[in-house]
């Protein structure tokens, strides 16, 4: 590019700007910034700072491009119109933080106001405060002021906003002037105490929305055991109707069954020795004999002595009475004969 440039000879100019274009990278750009900064070729380093610029969420705090460029071409990267300000992202101000560390021998304070200010850096990171602080305290310490800089405004909020952190940080603090540590605790403190009130007002919060949830669910289990209440009085009520219809029910037929069991009693055993008098073949056709029944025959002594085939639980069950038989294919029953006797 110098010899194309010096010899004026176009062709090469444009051949060589297309892979310079093309070759630029993070990886090359170093070599680049060196031998432009060696023929003071202005264009190729601001085609560098603008490279870098547009790379500058790829670029690590740990890289060499930081230890190895001068705070001048730094500051060009900073300003570039390439470079985006306007994101969320604080990571810029990690790498300024770290680039202040590594040349803060080096550095001047005019060089560090412009890259440190609002503009070059909006959003500053937790990490980043503290060495910033530390590093404008000893390069501005010529311009000393009653009242906080830019910088450590924007700083000690962000610590102030991280005030839980602040014991990790206290080698660091030590390095900071009395007014900024001031700063930082009053600030700290007052964030503290206001999410203190915030916690509170959210237990609170959370404890009202809580009670009002248990009484919601209190109100409607009321609701619902009410509504069992009732249904389990009118199951009562319906049962106790019910037993006491079965009582009635229930003390009606004992009282039948009462009645059967006086009638039943009422019945009594025909006993043998009965005279039945002049009987006919029709009416005892099951006896042995057609002639009325004696009591001194062999027929009372036969049917009279022989237990019954079955007999009632009721009435008067002697064991001699009359028998009434009848006939089957395997032998004879023989039931005893009752009547019913009325008192």
């Amino acid at each position: 590019r110098y010899l194309s440039q010096y010899f004026g000879i176009r062709l090469l100019h444009t051949k060589v700007m297309k892979f310079i274009r093309d070759d630029l990278n993070l990886d090359s750009i170093y070599s680049y910034i060196s031998e432009a900064a060696t023929y003071h070729d202005e264009r190729m380093l601001s085609l560098a700072a603008d490279k870098m610029a547009q790379n500058i969420d790829r670029i690590d705090k740990s890289s060499l491009l930081l230890a190895a460029i001068d705070p001048h071409f730094f500051l060009r990267v900073v300003s570039s119109a390439e470079i985006d300000t306007c994101g969320e992202s604080s990571h810029l101000s990690v790498l300024i933080a770290e680039y202040c560390s590594l040349h803060k021998d080096e550095i001047e304070q005019e060089i560090f106001e412009k890259i440190t200010n609002k503009k070059s850096i909006p959003l500053i990171h937790q990490d980043a405060a503290m060495p910033l602080l530390a590093i404008e305290a000893e390069t501005c310490k010529n311009s000393i002021s009653d009242s906080p800089s830019c910088l450590q405004k924007r700083c000690t909020k962000v610590l102030a906003l991280n005030w839980k952190d602040l014991g990790s940080q206290k080698d660091e603090c030590r390095n900071l002037p009395s007014s900024v540590l001031v700063e930082i605790m009053e600030r700290s403190l007052s964030m503290a105490k206001q999410s203190c009130e915030e916690d509170a007002k959210n237990r609170d919060t959370e404890a009202q929305r809580s009670l009002r949830e248990c009484q919601k669910k209190l109100k409607g289990l009321e609701i619902s055991w009410k509504q069992q209440s009732q249904k389990l009085e009118k199951v009562q009520r319906d049962s106790s109707e019910k037993i006491e219809k079965l009582k009635s029910i229930v003390a009606e037929r004992d009282r039948q069954m009462s009645e059967l069991e006086k009638e039943l009693r009422k019945f009594v055993r025909l006993p043998v020795t009965h005279s039945f008098g002049p009987t006919s073949k029709a009416t005892y056709h099951n006896l042995s004999r057609n002639e009325p029944f004696d009591t001194s025959t062999n027929e009372y002594n036969k049917y009279g002595r022989v237990r019954p085939t079955s007999s009632p639980c009721f009435g008067d069950s002697t064991e001699n009475g009359y028998l009434y038989r009848v006939k089957k294919a395997s032998g004879y029953d023989a039931w005893p004969v009752y009547y019913y006797k009325d008192e």
